[in-house]
């Protein structure tokens, strides 16, 4: 087979050299990489989940004490009133 570029390619040692480059070892070593890395990836989704919940929750308690607060005020004013 003849390139664009002039250079002619295919054959038992072009496909030889294409072949050794993929080994066992290093398709072995492509899939720990890449599970590795699919591993970081759920972490990193799950911290993120993990921040949002707990950003919620933070949020849930702040509402509820502001709401403990206005019914503490409004109590104060009601006994106030009655006295």
């Amino acid at each position: 087979m003849y390139n664009v570029s002039g250079v002619m390619s295919g054959g038992r040692e072009d496909l030889l050299g294409k072949s050794s480059q993929w080994t066992e070892e290093s398709l072995a070593r492509a899939g720990r990489k890449r599970a590795i890395q699919d591993e970081l990836r759920n972490l990193y989704r799950l911290q993120g989940r993990h921040m949002q919940t707990s950003d919620l929750i933070t949020v849930k308690v702040a509402a509820q004490k502001k709401l403990l607060e206005e019914a503490e005020r409004q109590r104060e004013e009601l006994v106030s009133e009655a006295v």
